[in-house]
């Protein structure tokens, strides 16, 4: 189907867990400095679906772009 499972958030821990889990890429939002654009690069066409589980209303409202 061409799924690509992706991570978000802070730590190489974080990184770690998220890997082990079957994701293809991992993005640390306290290293990129283009988060948005890392996932154009990754994607190429966007995201088809988003699930956001966010700390935070920022987080939450740039998910879908």
């Amino acid at each position: 189907m061409g799924i690509r499972v992706t991570g978000f958030n802070g730590g190489n821990n974080k990184a770690d867990l998220v890997k082990s889990l079957g994701a293809d890429a991992f993005f640390d939002f306290t290293k990129g400095k283009d988060i948005l654009a890392q996932v154009m690069e990754l994607t190429t066409y966007r995201a088809h679906a988003v699930l956001c589980f966010a700390a935070t209303k920022q987080t939450y409202a740039s998910a879908p772009e």
